[in-house]
């Protein structure tokens, strides 16, 4: 067979595998050999060291179309350059950090909806698209707010299918429960709705709070004082809670009341009066006479035209009938009082000093304030 020519610029593609052929001359060896040496260094004609990359390793390669350093060089720079880089897998940092400067920012979604970053005093984790800002740990495990730079300090704790938990300098003030709420501490609000009808435990008023009911009994959880009875509510502006007064509302004090004059005498002139006095004349009307009757003078033998009053036989007195009317009368006086002689001393009397005035009605109270909720 006769020997192929590998001389000039041949490469490994321009080798024949079938050759040498096994009846081919031994001379023609040192040929074949000369041919080899000069495709490979055709082909590989930049090469002049030892070749260390593995099979492996150089089928990376495999599919490359241009120049890896240009493509590398363009990476690069539209890596750093280009305000729109596209990358057509993913990104892996192998082992190393992922540097950004103060007020770059990760854009996800369209539009920039979620974006991360920080400046030189905060860190943000920005939901700027709509709808929620959703933290989703998917497997069930719980979410943490963690403070301090080691972590040491719990801020908040979320448990999947379990309690929120809020603390307050590592220690848990408030936690969910499955039937409410548990609070750690006091709680301190603003303004609280509802009745409260389902609330137990809790007393807004201290032990020992004094107020007042109109109605019948204490209600549930307050006892009756009855150490003030029959008495007033005094309004004060002063301390509350002082008491005063003398009498009960039901036992007001008597009106009744007693005066009594000053020890003293009394001295009456003994003295005399002459009268001299004259009544007028009066003639008396038949009204004014008592009732009377006259005797006839007659006899019944000489009656001579008298009627008989009174009387029986010829023997008889006659009378007349009874006239008069017993009515009164009066005479007007004239004359003058003189005194007849001087006066003089006459008797005296004695008496006690001293008055009652009625009590005035002094009602027992307690003293109260009125106060306004601030």
């Amino acid at each position: 067979m006769a020997l192929e020519d590998l001389t000039g610029t041949k490469y490994i593609d321009d080798l024949n595998s079938s050759n040498p052929a096994a009846g081919d001359n031994v001379s023609e060896g040192d040929d074949h050999i000369r041919g080899i040496k000069n495709v490979l260094k055709t082909t590989f004609p930049s090469i002049d060291g030892a070749i260390t990359a593995t099979d492996t390793e150089l089928n990376y390669v495999d599919g490359v179309t241009s120049s890896i350093q240009t493509q590398i060089d363009n990476i690069d720079t539209d890596l750093v350059n280009d305000t729109s880089p596209q990358l057509g897998g993913d990104l892996a940092s192998n082992g190393n950090d992922i540097t950004m400067a103060d007020d770059d920012k990760i854009l996800l979604g369209t539009g920039g909806d979620l974006q991360l970053y920080c400046d030189n005093s905060n860190s943000y984790i920005k939901d700027a698209g709509a709808g929620s800002l959703l933290l989703w740990t998917g497997n069930g495990n719980e979410i943490k707010f963690i403070s301090q730079s080691d972590g040491s300090e719990t801020m908040a704790d979320m448990n999947a299918d379990g309690s929120v938990d809020l603390y307050y300098n590592n220690v848990k003030k408030f936690e969910t429960t499955n039937t409410g709420v548990t609070v750690t501490g006091t709680v301190a609000a603003t303004a609280v709705t509802g009745d409260g009808s389902g609330l137990t435990g809790v007393d807004p008023f201290p032990s020992g709070t004094k107020l007042s009911f109109f109605q019948a009994s204490a209600p549930t959880g307050w006892t009756q004082d009855t150490s003030n009875n029959d008495k007033v509510l005094r309004v004060v502006s002063g301390t509350g809670g002082g008491t005063g007064g003398t009498h009960a509302l039901t036992s007001p004090p008597s009106l009744a009341h007693t005066h009594t004059g000053p020890s003293h005498t009394h001295s009456v002139p003994s003295h005399g009066h002459s009268h001299s006095l004259s009544a007028a004349g009066h003639t008396l009307s038949i009204s004014e006479m008592p009732a009377h009757t006259h005797d006839s003078g007659r006899t019944s033998g000489n009656k001579g035209g008298w009627h008989a009053g009174s009387g029986t036989g010829n023997g008889g007195t006659q009378t007349s009938t009874s006239t008069g009317g017993g009515g009164s009368h009066s005479h007007s006086m004239s004359g003058s009082i003189t005194n007849a002689n001087a006066m003089t001393s006459g008797a005296s009397g004695t008496g006690t000093s001293g008055s009652t005035t009625p009590t005035a009605f002094a009602p027992q109270y307690i003293n109260v304030i009125v106060c306004s909720k601030d």
